[in-house]
């Protein structure tokens, strides 16, 4: 038997899974809400505009991302409150490490030349 799942703070809460879970592990193992894809036909042919489109998309990024931010910390703080659940801070450094050469081998099979190291710097950040 496990007693876990795998969800977003958000979805933890609206679906009230706090109430029948003890235990959320604040792993952050994935973080993005969103991924665009934009034709390459389309994105070339704008040109000039290609620019305007990059800052739109940007900020309409930073503004999601800092949504996103403000809403798990209001749903974290409730979840808190609540006493229904125990939150937990994993040290995930030591499984990074071991995962290291794994994510490198992989990327340097399947991946584009230095994406994982624009990855990295990313997360870094």
């Amino acid at each position: 038997m496990f007693d876990a799942q795998e969800n977003p703070l958000s979805t933890i809460y609206s679906l009230r899974f706090h109430e029948v879970q003890k235990y959320i592990s604040m792993t952050n193992h994935i973080w993005t809400y969103t991924i665009t894809y934009v034709n390459s036909d389309f994105y070339e042919g704008l040109g000039e505009d290609r620019a305007a489109f990059d800052d739109t998309l940007n900020e309409a990024m930073e503004w999601l991302y800092d949504a996103v931010a403000t809403e798990e910390a209001q749903i974290r703080s409730a979840l808190e409150e609540s006493g229904e659940v125990t939150i937990v801070e994993p040290d995930t450094a030591p499984f990074a490490k071991i995962a290291a050469p794994i994510v490198a081998a992989f990327a340097e099979k399947n991946c584009e030349p230095g994406l994982l190291d624009a990855v990295n710097n990313t997360r870094s950040e």
